[in-house]
């Protein structure tokens, strides 16, 4: 059972930690049940109010964005702004359910901004373009906070793979549908994916980790019963860049490489959707 920490404290120590922290707009992943409770054992429901209570007053007058990503578009071709649920924890679910009118309209890589007037809103084709929530992100030299998460909720890293274009992954369209109360809208997706082989695109995240620690680049906070983890944009989107120029497979544990190196031998390079077929052949076999 998570323990529980008074809203006045986990205020104090958020405070605390973002004092240090220069940026303006936010990305953050949360596992609250991580931090502990607010005040005394609520319903779900209520404990979510309570974060978000003090996640507002703590990012008041920053552009906060949660997550509230669903996958079910690559399958059904349909996102409904309203109704889609976040997959992506119960805090950011909450978000969805009382404050859809302030998610943004990307199908699968979506988030509800707080504090946003002027940030962009409406779909983009590639979620991991320039012009994304990513990239909006990084023209600000926002920070990404890990609140309870791990870091290997991070999705920077695939905009920083998309700016380098990456062959171990490949890009894939999914057309599809945008519902906005009554609005409707035939939408095209298009994003890297993974290889359907076992073991490709797997990501060495220990080996990361201690990477961004012996840098300085993941700053760590206490943070009520569990840890605050930080990246700013700018400095995170640098040092991999960097990391990717000298080593494509940089990402990627041993084993992937290895399976990378010999998909570009079987296919060449960059990987393509149409390999897939080949693979899901080989899959029903």
């Amino acid at each position: 059972m998570s323990v529980i920490i008074a809203k006045n404290v986990l205020l104090m120590e958020l405070d605390t930690a973002l004092a240090s922290l220069n940026g303006g707009a936010v990305i953050l992943h949360s596992d609250i049940l991580r931090i502990g409770f607010i005040d005394k054992l609520k319903s779900r429901e209520e404990i979510c109010a309570d974060y978000l209570q003090v996640l507002t007053e703590v990012f008041a007058g920053r552009p906060l964005l949660i997550p509230s990503f669903n996958y079910d578009y690559c399958r059904s071709g349909k996102y409904d702004r309203r109704n889609s649920p976040s997959q992506v924890g119960a805090l950011t679910d909450y978000c969805r359910a009382r404050y859809w009118h302030l998610r943004t309209l990307t199908p699968v890589f979506n988030f509800v901004v707080f504090n946003g007037d002027d940030f962009p809103m409406g779909p983009t084709a590639n979620p991991f373009a320039e012009e994304s929530s990513f990239g909006q992100l990084l023209r600000r030299n926002g920070l990404i906070l890990f609140l309870g998460a791990r870091l290997e909720a991070n999705t920077f890293l695939h905009y920083v793979e998309e700016c380098h274009q990456v062959g171990y992954r490949y890009l894939k369209k999914f057309p599809g549908e945008i519902i906005d109360g009554d609005s409707r809208q035939q939408f095209l997706l298009e994003f890297r994916v993974r290889p359907l082989i076992e073991n490709s695109a797997e990501y060495d995240w220990p080996r990361l980790t201690a990477d961004l620690s012996r840098e300085g680049l993941l700053l760590e906070f206490k943070v009520g019963n569990g840890t605050l983890l930080a990246h700013r944009s700018g400095d995170l989107y640098q040092f991999w860049s960097l990391r990717l120029q000298q080593d494509e497979f940089y990402f990627l544990t041993e084993n992937s490489r290895r399976v990378a190196a010999r998909l570009y031998r079987e296919h060449g390079r960059p990987l393509t959707v149409e390999c897939e077929e080949q693979w899901c052949s080989r899959l029903n076999k």
